[in-house]
């Protein structure tokens, strides 16, 4: 019974001098609190410039810089630029379908994804980036609009590959109107923006022979356009006037004056020469118009 009582009497002692370290320990690091100590400043990823366009920090910068891949934006921004770990929406400002990877968000503007601007903020027709791209897809007087598709092979998203994963500038793959000419490449040169070998600016050839009007007595020659080379970023009208891609008319026809065009070519051309088809789809189509027949 003793021992017992000695035993409780040491496990007090014990406890009571914990507690006494305990508690000096408890006040001596409440004796060295500083009170005046500032809260941290608010976590933040981007420098202050990140939304203005005249900034260093501009994230447009930082995007191009980064070979336009917006993948590292999502881990913050979310899958869909719309939300995730930040309250920030992408969708504030790129308000189009896809929002930063809409095509205007790289190239064009909201109305049309064609240059201008290019993607070195060019906007000058001057510069090849930008060049006749609006010429040709808002219309002109002689054709109908020319999609992106005549030129390029168009993705359908940012990373398909072929499109951010290689180096500028933008690959030319003509299409069928370009190359109506079967069995002549249609070229463009870099080095000096020329488009050359295209069905569009006169490289074509047709038989007379080939009518089914056998009424008009056609003598089998060869009609031809001038297969006129152009300069892309050349946009002051000297290339695209009537008769730079053929003749008036063109070679190998048989002779007419221009006031007396539209008595085949009907619904295409008026006795002034200028092309009257409202849809502009019977000239530089790839086709013949005649009697208003397309063959």
């Amino acid at each position: 019974m003793v021992q017992i009582n000695n035993m409780v009497r040491i496990m007090k002692y014990i406890l009571g001098f914990l507690s006494i370290i305990v508690l000096t320990i408890y006040i001596s690091g409440c004796s060295e609190l500083q009170p005046d100590i500032e809260e941290p400043a608010q976590l933040t990823v981007h420098n202050e410039g990140i939304t203005d366009p005249d900034s260093p920090d501009f994230h447009g910068d930082l995007v191009r810089d980064n070979n336009w891949d917006m993948n590292e934006c999502k881990q913050c921004h979310g899958s869909n630029y719309a939300d995730g770990v930040t309250d920030a929406s992408c969708f504030s400002c790129h308000d189009q379908l896809a929002g930063p990877e809409n095509c205007s968000t790289c190239h064009g503007s909201e109305t049309s994804p064609a240059p201008p601007r290019d993607l070195s903020e060019n906007i000058s027709t001057t510069e090849p980036g930008v060049g006749a791209h609006q010429v040709h897809l808002t219309g002109i007087n002689y054709s109908r609009i020319i999609s992106c598709t005549e030129c390029h092979s168009v993705p359908s998203g940012v990373y398909v590959p072929g499109h951010v994963d290689s180096d500028s500038p933008a690959e030319i793959n003509f299409g069928w109107i370009a190359r109506s000419n079967l069995g002549v490449t249609s070229n463009y040169n870099y080095s000096n923006s020329t488009c050359s070998n295209t069905f569009c600016h006169g490289n074509w050839e047709f038989l007379q022979s080939t009518s089914h009007y056998p009424e008009i007595a056609w003598d089998n020659t060869v009609m031809r356009g001038n297969n006129n080379s152009v300069i892309w970023n050349a946009v002051d009208g000297s290339q695209a006037q009537c008769g730079s891609c053929h003749g008036l008319p063109p070679e190998g026809h048989i002779e007419y004056t221009i006031d007396l065009c539209g008595s085949c070519h009907q619904g295409i051309v008026d006795i002034n020469g200028n092309i009257v088809d409202s849809l502009k789809y019977k000239h530089i189509n790839g086709l013949r118009n005649v009697f208003d027949d397309e063959y």
